[in-house]
Formats: structure tokens, C-alpha cells, sequence
């Protein structure tokens, strides 16, 4: 499940189906350049049943239930596809270079 960037890069990921397989890779460097900010209020319930809600300007929301975002991509390291529970990713909005270090070292699994 994912809002703000991860649907930006798929979007214009699918204009570009006749680059082939670098599509993706573009897309996300156009999409990182652009550098937009997603307005939103983010309810949950965490693994103890408390209760919480964030609010603010993100870059992107990412729910996942494995370890990969996509094929190559570990995302979320901690994700496990049996324990019951939707691990959060936010990426607060910020300078393109900081996303760009974030998700580089997302590449790693870091």
C-alpha cells in the first residue's frame, strides 16, 4: 500500500513502457527531482493495540507486509509476511539530496 511517491513513480513508470526495462529507474529519478511533498493524517493502531495518529508533509507512506518493495528493492528489513502486522514506512518531506541518501541506503536494507 503506498501514497505519494511509490503511485508517483508507478504512474509515470506506466508513460514510459517503451523505454523497457529502465523505465522504473527514470521514473524515480524524475519523480525524486521533482521533490513534491504529500499533505496527510495517518491513523493506527500499533502491535501493543494503542491508539495513534501522525500528521505532517510526506515524501512518501509505504505499508508492507515484506521485506521488498518490488522485486529488488528491501524496503522494509524488519517486514515479515506471518506476523499479523502492516509495518509503516514515512518518509518525511525533505531536500531531494536527503531523499536521495535515503533511498540509497534503502537499497542496502539499511
Amino acid at each position: 500500500i503506498g501514497y505519494g511517491l511509490p503511485t508517483t513513480v508507478l504512474r509515470v513508470a506506466n508513460s514510459l513502457r517503451w523505454i523497457g526495462g529502465a523505465q522504473y529507474k527514470l521514473a524515480a529519478y524524475h519523480s525524486l527531482l521533482r521533490n513534491r511533498g504529500y499533505r496527510c493524517d495517518i491513523e493506527y493502531i500499533d502491535k501493543d493495540g494503542n491508539e495513534g495518529k501522525i500528521s505532517g508533509k510526506f515524501t512518501m507512506v509505504q505499508g508492507q507486509v515484506t521485506v521488498h518493495m518490488g522485486d529488488r528493492l528491501p524496503f522494509c528489513p524488519n517486514a515479515k509476511l506471518d506476523d499479523g502486522l502492516i509495518d509503516l514506512i514515512l518518509i518525511k518531506h525533505s531536500m531531494a539530496i536527503k531523499l536521495a541518501s535515503v533511498l540509497t541506503a534503502s537499497q542496502t536494507g539499511q
